[in-house]
């Protein structure tokens, strides 16, 4: 009888244990990040009809290992062509960066004159990430 009871005292606290693993390993998968947009030289919408200027993107929650993709759309306000640079900072906390990367099919990319450029921000969390459960950092996009 006594171990019966110590075996099932043994079963229950290693059910215990898993679950409080996978609870905990829940809450540490799910990152939480936003992005800030600067622009200089173009305008940036959150829609295809400009109505919306994209000032921040929320990422949502991302676990580590995915990643996340936010559309745009780019008008070039000028007169001549031009070409779509970024880059990003104020990395918060700052060692976000060394577990992450964006990518925007943006750059490089041609923006002519009053013509809607549809663009993609890819955000990659690194699968190693470890110590941070929210960052931020901001994106300055400009036209050259």
């Amino acid at each position: 009888m006594k171990s019966t009871v110590a075996i099932l005292l043994v079963l229950m606290m290693f059910v215990l244990c898993v679950a409080g693993l996978s609870l905990l390993e829940q809450r540490l998968s799910n990152i939480r990040n936003t992005g800030r947009i600067r622009t200089v030289g173009i305008d940036v919408f959150e829609d295809y009809n400009k109505t919306v200027p994209c000032v921040e993107l929320d990422w949502g929650f991302v676990a580590p290992g995915d990643t996340v993709n936010r559309i745009v759309w780019v008008v070039n306000p000028g007169n001549a062509a031009a070409v779509l640079r970024f880059n990003t900072s104020d990395y918060v906390p700052a060692g976000t960066i060394n577990y992450t990367s964006l990518v925007w099919t943006g750059d490089g990319a041609t923006a002519f004159p009053n013509v809607i450029l549809e663009t993609t921000f890819m955000l990659h969390v690194f699968s190693n990430v470890s110590g941070i459960d929210e960052f931020s950092f901001n994106i300055t996009a400009w036209a050259e």
